[in-house]
């Protein structure tokens, strides 16, 4: 059985305007968009000094039925140290994904 196939991008945004030189570290608003087959699912946000919850991986795959998305996001506020990081992961189908 044949699946169907898909495409996966990643565009960089970069605002120069905030980044810079009068800026500082944590203003940055760099992030990594991705995009399957044009519909955006997400931004992994790239200023590490971020205090919400934060995209951090996304994976495509074909569920045997449809396209599907599962996304984890990391939440530095909700950590209790290294070894208790918050990170919480779901999936869903490509066309209800945003």
């Amino acid at each position: 059985m044949e699946r169907e196939g898909f495409k996966v991008e990643v565009i960089g945004h970069y605002d120069g305007e905030k980044n810079g030189r009068a800026s500082g570290y944590c203003m940055m608003t760099d992030s990594a968009e991705f995009l399957v087959n044009g519909k955006s699912v997400g931004s992994i946000v790239l200023n590490p000094c971020e205090n919400g919850p934060m995209l951090v991986s996304v994976e495509v795959a074909h569920d045997g039925i449809e396209l599907a998305i599962r996304k984890c996001t990391h939440d530095p506020v909700g950590a209790k140290g290294a070894d208790h990081q918050q990170l919480v992961c779901r999936e869903e189908p490509l066309a209800t994904a945003n």
